[in-house]
């Protein structure tokens, strides 16, 4: 069975911008009609005019004194081709192919149609997602456009292009900037007709929505789509929407990006929008509607051979019969997932659904082997997913704040202008002029010392959200586990005993299925809350992923951790969850495992103590799920002695 890191759904809609972005305008070929009009293209095949154009470049490459221009708009032109066609692979291999484009240096007279060309070579390396070779172009073409005289179609290609290539590689700043430039540009070009001003405005938007939605933004991610009914920004939009618990809305959304997906016989959207509806539809109760709905885009995304998509939607259709107690047709519906997944001759992307549901299903047919192995690989992606979660909020922090200073600074240096004007106009007047400098310094020094105490307030705060879960307000995966390495260090010298514990809370899904995220989250904060309660001072508590936490004790035995658990037993036997003012009694249990660690030795090298803390971890895992497999509401210890 394959599984591969967490990712999302944001390259495939990037890239889908990439398709529409790299289709011919009406103004950018203008340069080439001289060259294009050697070529009778009336009613010549794609393939045919391929033929021509290809043999147009070698007559050219033939000749002693080689016409550049046309050599580079012929070649421009083949590109276009198989780009309308949707063979990347070829453009790409033409250009790995060509000494002329790899070593041509480009004039004033050409420069436009060179970089034009090449701009298509990187839009295919984008859509074939080979990044480092996009951005291998960029860096080459860049210093014609910070000392050359390009026009804006080009200018704005490239900065779509860059923004792309840092953006999937996680520098979302510097993409958001190109993002924005190419935007400012659209807005303030003369050189861009309307028509191709408004097809251009729509991909920049949807680029710029993607990043947000990457970011899990969902709110400004929403705000960008809206700007433009296209199918995919309806269909992103109910995305976004389900994952703000908006299922009314998403419904909406996704209800509207189907029928413009059928529309425009686009039946891939079409069916990842019918998905969508499904999910919404169960969401809302309606789990029966949801089950029916689904079943057709199954058929569609098999027929596509699109793995991952029918795996996804395989899983959930699985989740809405164990729903329904149809346990029978879970099962089989899962098989056909997995002999799905296992067939595929390429890594494909498994989600926490996919292993969760196959947990369950196993779970209850008592085959407790089987289930803790897809229980193992549905806490690693549940892993994976928290700390992606948590790098996400603080580059999102980060996004936000840069912005937010481009902003100031924009309005600093129009102070600073206005200051100039002042000063120019009172240049007559010594006193006035004086007067002036001292009001304007005095302003700038305020503004500067404005920003810099907020830049030093937000940077504590992102280190505080960086080692913070944002829900419990507790230490979060990375920060309990920086806590546990110390104190284990201490512990070795002060020849103390500890304990490293987990809890999980037992039925969750429950609780999340019968009153809601919402509701479950105060549960979440209502547990933490009990556990710092009966904590001691030297103890830690953290949020260790998902209902799951990990509790550390220095110097503490059996006798303690079972005090502990016996209080927060009593506690949640007696549970009650406030929401919208209303007190709903809930009683809760959680299921622990304990290891008590003794003689830890000294001077154990940093990477050796690590080593030892993930087995230790790993161990009080399995003791949470013996606790579970146990009937639950338990808690089981083991003590382990690290002498040898």
């Amino acid at each position: 069975m394959k599984r591969i890191s967490f990712i999302t759904i944001f390259v495939t809609s990037f890239l889908v911008s990439l398709s529409i972005a790299a289709k011919e305008t009406t103004t950018d070929n203008l340069p080439c009609q001289s060259t294009t009009a050697t070529i009778d293209e009336l009613n010549l095949s794609d393939e045919q005019k391929l033929s021509k154009y290809a043999a147009l470049i070698d007559t050219h490459m033939m000749e002693v004194v080689k016409d550049s221009n046309a050599v580079l708009c012929a070649y421009q032109q083949n590109f276009l081709l198989y780009r309308t066609t949707d063979r990347d692979h070829e453009i790409t291999k033409v250009y790995e192919a060509s000494n002329f484009l790899q070593t041509f240096v480009a004039t004033d007279d050409n420069v436009n149609i060179y970089t034009g060309t090449i701009l298509r070579v990187v839009q295919a390396y984008l859509k074939l997602k080979e990044f480092d070779n996009a951005s291998g172009l960029i860096n080459k073409i860049q210093p014609y456009f910070s000392t050359s005289d390009m026009n804006d179609l080009n200018k704005y290609s490239f900065q779509m292009a860059t923004g792309q290539v840092y953006i999937m590689a996680g520098k979302y700043k510097d993409g958001m900037t190109s993002l924005l430039l190419a935007l400012k540009l659209l807005q303030n070009s003369t050189d861009i007709s309307d028509s191709d001003r408004s097809k251009k405005l729509v991909q920049v938007n949807e680029g710029i929505g993607n990043t947000y939605l990457e970011l899990r933004d969902y709110t400004n991610a929403i705000k960008h789509y809206k700007k433009h009914d296209t199918v995919y920004n309806l269909h992103n939009i109910a995305l976004a929407q389900l994952e703000l618990s908006e299922w009314e809305q998403a419904f909406v959304s996704a209800t509207l990006a189907s029928k413009k997906a059928e529309q425009e016989d686009n039946t891939l959207i079409w069916a990842n929008s019918n998905v969508l509806i499904a999910r919404a539809k169960h969401q809302l109760g309606q789990t029966d509607e949801a089950i029916e709905i689904i079943k057709e885009p199954i058929a569609i995304l098999k027929e596509g051979k699109h793995a991952t998509s029918t795996i996804e939607a395989l899983a959930l259709l699985a989740e809405f019969h164990i729903q329904l107690g149809q346990w029978d047709e879970a099962e089989m519906v899962m098989l056909e997932a997995n002999q799905l997944s296992n067939s595929s001759k390429t890594d494909i992307m498994l989600y926490e659904n996919f292993f969760k549901t196959n947990f369950l299903i196993e779970e209850k047919k008592n085959n407790y082997k089987e289930a803790l192995e897809f229980y193992k690989q549905m806490l690693k992606v549940k892993e994976d997913k928290f700390e992606l979660l948590q790098q996400q909020i603080s580059q999102r922090l980060m996004l936000d704040y840069e912005l937010e200073i481009a902003q100031e600074t924009m309005l600093r240096l129009e102070q600073e202008n206005k200051l100039t004007s002042i000063m120019l106009q009172n240049k007559e007047s010594k006193n006035q002029l004086l007067i002036s400098i001292i009001v304007g310094t005095s302003a700038v020094l305020l503004l500067l010392i404005y920003v810099y105490l907020r830049e030093r307030r937000t940077k504590l705060k992102m280190s505080h959200l960086a080692l913070t879960d944002h829900l419990t307000n507790c230490p979060n995966r990375r920060h309990s586990l920086i806590q546990a390495d110390g104190m284990m260090r201490s512990s070795n010298k002060n020849k103390d005993s500890m304990i490293v514990a987990i809890l999980d809370v037992d039925n969750f899904k429950v609780v999340n299925d019968t009153y809601g995220h919402d509701i479950g989250d105060i549960v979440l904060q209502n547990l933490s809350s009990i556990i710092k309660g009966v904590l001691r001072e030297s103890d830690v508590i953290g949020r260790y992923g998902g209902e799951e936490f990990i509790l550390l004790l220095p110097n503490a035995d059996e006798q303690e951790i079972t005090r502990i658990f016996s209080r927060i037993q009593i506690a949640l036997q007696n549970h009650v969850c406030e929401y919208n003012a209303e007190q709903i009694a809930m009683p809760l249990s959680v299921s622990m495992g304990a290891v008590i660690v003794t003689d830890i030795p000294d001077n154990v090298e940093e990477q050796e103590n690590s080593l030892l803390l993930d087995k230790i971890i790993k161990q009080a895992d399995e003791k949470a799920y013996e606790a579970k497999g146990g009937g639950k509401d338990q808690l089981r210890c083991v003590k382990v002695s690290l002498s040898n």
